[in-house]
């Protein structure tokens, strides 16, 4: 802590005139300069403030601050403050890759890119670096979030478990559940709706249609219904539906017991389904019959700030999906306020539940400073979490301390 506050301050002290002007020049919405908006940044802390001195450096280099110069206007301050915000977020997150993989890169010390007058490289480089890392683990990622259900020199089928898994082995087709950001198709089609199989031809070439087929088995209405032809679609790399006598042909081709063991695989992804989905239900019940609301207070910036979780809004029992009312408020502070609406979508086999706001994802919060209001969001990215039970109620709880969190990351501008 000593060494941390210590290089902090020498740092303040190395480049105080330019600090204390700058502060000034924004004095008319908040006295800040680009140094405080560093130090803020949680990452320069936990690393010991070791970037400190080379990025303040690197920033105030060509600043040429006179003592008499005139105080920016509230557009420019507000400006300054979105254009400072960006820079520190973009600075944090090539130094938090090059914090790791430092050895890879032409330069071992950040401080010599700033030194040279080479941040440009420095950032070109962590691009390409990142691409390679990203290149080599998403096949190990793909492969812990996915099942290989059959393999021989001829042939790989695999049952992706996660939208990376599914990206990575559908590569190179037109499938929708593969699109770049757009997850949902994934899960609706891999997870809420049904099971996804991916067959992999490893001794055909891209130009055939038939490389790479992909199989939809649709969750049936009741657990021990057995699956029919009809409720099977099968999908060429170029995402066209096999109409049913293709289906039966391409089905046929397989090898020796292969379809029964794709059969055999969904039917027990279908009854773990069927036997939640009555435990989610009852939850549901039980949380629609309780009288109070899902609640979090928290501190922030001297306000008290809550989130609440108000009543059920919708459900859909043959999905699994519901959406909750939620509000944001704060007590001292009745400018600073949001309210919309959860999306939640649950998947009983895997127990993970899909979050996103709704509708569009949006999750803005509204501001109160100095007199004029602002608004910025909430950086929740819509996903698969990790649920700690189906229990509605506990589910609920357990995402607003996420939001807690997200809430206190979040700089009003």
């Amino acid at each position: 802590m000593i060494i941390k506050e210590g290089r902090k301050e020498e740092v303040y002290k190395k480049y105080e005139y330019p600090i204390r002007i700058e502060r000034g020049l924004n004095a008319f919405i908040e006295p800040v300069s680009f140094y405080d908006i560093v130090i803020e940044e949680p990452f320069f802390e936990k690393t010991g403030f070791k970037y400190l001195e080379p990025v303040i450096k690197n920033y105030y280099k060509d600043k040429n601050y006179k003592i008499n110069d005139k105080p920016f206007t509230v557009p420019e301050s507000r400006d300054f403050l979105i254009s400072a915000r960006q820079s520190v977020e973009r600075l944090k997150n090539a130094l938090q890759f090059f914090d790791v993989h430092n050895s890879k890169y032409s330069l071992k010390d950040f401080g010599q890119y700033v030194n040279k007058n080479m941040m440009d490289k420095f950032f070109n480089e962590t691009k390409l670096l990142r691409v390679d890392y990203d290149a080599k683990n998403q096949q190990k990622i793909a492969k812990k979030q996915s099942e290989k259900v059959y393999e021989d020199e001829n042939l790989l089928v695999v049952k992706p478990l996660s939208y990376e898994a599914s990206c990575f082995y559908g590569a190179g087709t037109r499938w929708c559940t593969t699109r770049k950001d757009e997850p949902i198709h994934f899960n609706t089609y891999g997870k809420t709706m049904g099971r996804l199989f991916y067959i992999i031809f490893k001794n055909k070439t891209i130009q055939d249609p038939l490389y790479k087929v992909a199989l939809f088995f649709k969750f049936t209405p009741k657990e021990d219904e057995k699956i029919n032809f009809d409720d099977i679609s099968v999908y060429n790399a170029k995402d066209d539906l096999l109409p049913f006598d293709e289906k039966i042909k391409f089905l046929s081709t397989l090898p020796n017991g292969l379809f029964e063991t794709l059969v055999k695989n969904f039917e027990t992804d279908q009854s773990k389904n069927a036997s939640i989905k009555d435990l989610i239900q009852n939850s549901i019940s039980e949380f629609e019959n309780r009288n109070s609301n899902v609640v979090t207070d928290f501190p922030y910036k001297g306000d008290n700030i809550r989130i609440e979780f108000k009543n059920l809004v919708d459900n859909n029992t043959n999905n699994i999906s519901f959406k909750f009312k939620y509000e944001i408020t704060s007590d001292n502070n009745p400018k600073l306020y949001t309210s919309g609406k959860i999306y939640v979508e649950m998947d009983p086999s895997t127990m993970d539940v899909y979050i996103s706001f709704y509708p569009n994802s949006d999750g803005t919060i509204k501001f109160l400073k100095n007199g004029d209001e602002h608004s910025t969001k909430l950086n929740f990215v819509s996903k698969y979490y990790r649920a700690p039970s189906f229990i509605v109620h506990d589910m609920l709880k357990e995402l607003s301390t996420l939001m807690t969190e997200l809430f206190l990351q979040v700089r009003p501008i």
